[in-house]
């Protein structure tokens, strides 16, 4: 895994089916970011392996892909289109003092002209020691042509696969062209595929062609479509997918990890309740809340922490993740079945000791526990402004009763738009129609009365797709 440390738990799907995972640095920024699956070029399991598969992850493999090699060192699929164009394509081989040889049709354009070696770099099959032959040359030749920016221009991100073409050559492998059945890209315009005779896909290579859920999505070409949405069936059967409405879309996640100054936390939470609860909140301030707060806990190992109004929330298992010893409270009335989570949404009462023995889960308001304390930090999101404002001067002085002195409480509070109003309703209902409810300031004078010191109040307005704005206190108690 590229970057990202190799106990991330977003792997842990993969752990489960048996992979064993790995970090290793980029391969370079910018355009060298598509070089990446070179890096695995340097294991030394791979390199010595008799059959080596190197991949994409956007793939949809419907067939054993064992079947697809032949007797060739190297096989791969011709590019579909003339990327780079051949006159660009000749001055490159002219300037690695190389010469070009016959050119043929990529594999979606009989009109254009590539390198027979120029292959689209989502599949590749190695075998009779052609992985330890390309460790060295491959990444020395994509090197070379990252290296011609000026010449390639937009055409450098195909640097790894001009450099795998370059390599072969210099190496003299032998090479088996794949169909495009085993490495069919459905990224083209709909037109593309209307001149070609059907073929059974072997292999889907879908690109950002996918649904909501982030599986593939058919593209309007009907021998594609059938086979792909049987496959994206099954995988949703098997759990693959979510099938949660309540799942946060893609543009609300992409304006998230943009917005908050910790995206790899966010990434990680999204995957773990995803992986987890089978879904990450619609509700766009998440994208804000749980990272904001899990930067403030991430050093809580080995401490005792209590989720107040913790709903259906990822933040205690990714807590218990890391260590920390959980207690949630949460006095909904309606508890969730841990067996069948297909309609669960962020609201109700969840025993997380269904899903984790390291957190335990009481269904109660926190004014309610009893023998609990101490605790060494407290969170809780989005809660305290949905209860009556006695009840949460309450909540609030009973919170900083179960905290040890020292203890950190980090709150999100929804304000209306605008203002410094605590947002009224709680499930759609005004929580105090007789009485004033309160400000952020009384909010702040609350926490100080009950003995807390306030560290960080940040406030987020305007955020697309939310219909309130958003404070972030952090206090510690005193």
């Amino acid at each position: 895994m590229v970057d990202q440390p190799a106990d991330d738990p977003r792997f842990d799907p993969l752990r489960r089916l048996g992979a064993e995972i790995r970090a290793v640095a980029a391969f370079g920024e910018g355009p060298a970011a598509w070089s990446n699956k070179l890096r695995q070029l340097e294991t030394p399991e791979i390199r010595a392996a008799r059959r080596v598969i190197l991949c994409d992850a956007d793939l949809l493999v419907l067939a054993d892909p064992r079947g697809f090699f032949d007797e060739a060192p190297v096989r791969a699929k011709i590019v579909d289109r003339a990327n780079p164009p051949a006159p660009l394509l000749a001055q490159l081989w002219a300037a690695a003092g190389r010469a070009l040889p016959p050119l043929v049709a990529p594999a979606f354009n009989d009109d254009e002209r590539t390198h027979p070696l120029n292959c689209n770099g989502g599949l590749y099959l190695l075998q009779h020691g052609a992985a330890e032959a390309l460790a060295e040359a491959w990444p020395r030749w994509t090197r070379w042509c990252l290296g011609q920016a000026g010449l390639l221009d937009r055409f450098t991100l195909h640097a790894d696969q001009l450099g795998f073409a370059l390599a072969m050559e210099e190496l003299g492998l032998g090479f088996s062209p794949l169909g495009i059945a085993h490495n069919l890209t459905t990224n083209l315009p709909v037109e593309a595929y209307a001149g070609r005779a059907p073929v059974a896909p072997q292999i889907i290579h879908y690109h950002d062609r996918v649904t909501e859920d982030g599986l593939p999505r058919a593209i309007g070409v009907d021998w594609i479509d059938a086979p792909l949405t049987a496959a994206t069936a099954r995988l949703r059967a098997a759990g693959g997918g979510t099938a949660n409405p309540h799942d946060i879309g893609p543009g609300a996640l992409a304006w998230g990890l943009a917005a908050t100054p910790t995206p790899e936390l966010l990434t990680a939470l999204v995957a773990l309740s995803r992986d987890r609860l089978g879904f990450f909140p619609a509700t766009v301030i998440r994208t804000l809340e749980y990272p904001w707060v899990a930067a403030r806990l991430r050093h809580t190992g080995g401490a005792r922490v209590l989720e107040v109004g913790s709903g259906v929330s990822v933040l205690p298992l990714w807590l218990a993740g890391i260590g920390a010893c959980v207690t949630t409270c949460d006095p909904h009335p309606l508890h969730r079945d841990p067996a069948d989570r297909s309609r669960w949404t962020e609201w109700g009462f969840l025993d997380y000791g269904a899903l984790d023995p390291r957190i335990t889960s009481i269904n109660a308001p926190v004014e309610a526990l009893e023998g609990a304390a101490p605790f060494d930090a407290a969170c809780s999101v989005s809660v305290v402004e949905h209860l009556p404002a006695e009840v949460r001067r309450a909540a609030i002085a009973r919170i900083a009763a179960l905290l040890r002195p020292g203890g950190l409480l980090v709150l999100t509070v929804d304000l209306v738009p605008g203002s410094d109003a605590l947002w009224p309703l709680s499930e759609g209902r005004v929580v105090d129609p007789d009485a004033p409810h309160g400000t952020r300031g009384d909010l702040e004078a609350e926490l100080v009365a009950a003995g807390f010191d306030l560290r960080e109040v940040t406030l987020r307005r305007a955020i697309p797709g939310s219909r309130t704005d958003l404070a972030l206190i952090e206090a510690v108690r005193g």
